[in-house]
């Protein structure tokens, strides 16, 4: 994967949603750079992120009721999938956080936003091929300095700080056994995104990597499980580059999503199973 590991890497802790923007523009580089990233970054075929750096209209309609409404983004990114093309929600899910720790890594503020959009607008901006979807886009800019009581109030009803414990998302990482490149894939995994916060990822380890799942609580409520775990897929492999665990994914069948295994010649680290 040639693109700034430890960089992303080290923008998923620090990255929160923002719903408030200044509405300065992006700089002339920062929207090169977005814009060269989401036509380079493409690792799967018919899962796309598209840059928009003024989009015509406002798309987005408002969340959770009008004080949680996104305002002043002068910018957005479109996550756009082919639904014909087998697993393409977690294909997007990965293709879609890469963009948006790009731009967390340009000092630009974001918001996963995959239900409350205007699809027919941002379809229309973005220019769709037969069979391509939009699922989901977020807005990008300088977020104001500090949360308005809004951005508080739905941080607060999504608790989207809150994060299941390791071990309820990795049953028996905390009793040791577990590679490094396992053990950190799980902890990047845990922070990610996800709808209305329910973390619907589950890993375990098998003979041949470590496995992601779906779990097992309630359906997709519109938007698909396997989305989230794609975006935790991304999490999950830079906290196994960045500790030597070199590989892939191959996707399984449901509820598994996907199992990353390492290549040949990396050698295994254990680790020391803290949570």
């Amino acid at each position: 994967m040639n693109v700034p590991i430890e960089e992303w890497a080290a923008a998923v802790p620090p990255r929160h949603s923002r719903r408030r923007f200044t509405g300065e523009p992006v700089t002339d580089g920062q929207a090169e750079a977005l814009r060269t990233h989401c036509e380079s970054f493409e690792p799967f075929p018919g899962a796309r992120a598209v840059f928009v750096e003024q989009p015509a209209g406002d798309v987005f309609r408002g969340l959770v009721g009008s004080y949680g409404k996104i305002r002043g983004a002068p910018s957005i990114l479109a996550f756009v999938a082919d639904v014909e093309v087998p697993d393409h929600a977690a294909k997007l899910g990965y293709t879609a956080e890469a963009a948006v720790l790009e731009a967390t890594r340009l000092a630009l503020a974001t918001c996963w936003v995959a239900g409350s959009f205007d699809r027919r607008l941002t379809a229309s901006v973005v220019g769709l091929e037969a069979g391509e979807r939009v699922f989901g886009v977020s807005p990008v800019g300088t977020a104001v300095p500090e949360k308005a009581g809004s951005e508080r109030t739905v941080a607060r009803l999504a608790r989207s700080h809150v994060r299941k414990p390791l071990p309820e998302i990795a049953p028996g990482i905390d009793r040791g056994g577990w590679p490094m490149w396992a053990f950190e894939g799980v902890r990047l995994a845990r922070l990610a995104p996800s709808a209305v916060n329910r973390q619907p990822w589950r890993f375990r380890m098998d003979d041949l990597g470590c496995v992601l799942a779906t779990d097992a609580a309630g359906g997709d409520r519109g938007i698909s499980k396997r989305l989230d775990c794609g975006i935790a897929m991304l999490h999950f492999e830079l906290g196994a580059l960045v500790t030597g665990g070199l590989g892939g994914w191959e996707f399984l069948e449901p509820p598994d999503v996907a199992r990353y295994r390492l290549s040949p010649t990396t050698e295994e680290v254990p680790a020391d199973g803290r949570p």
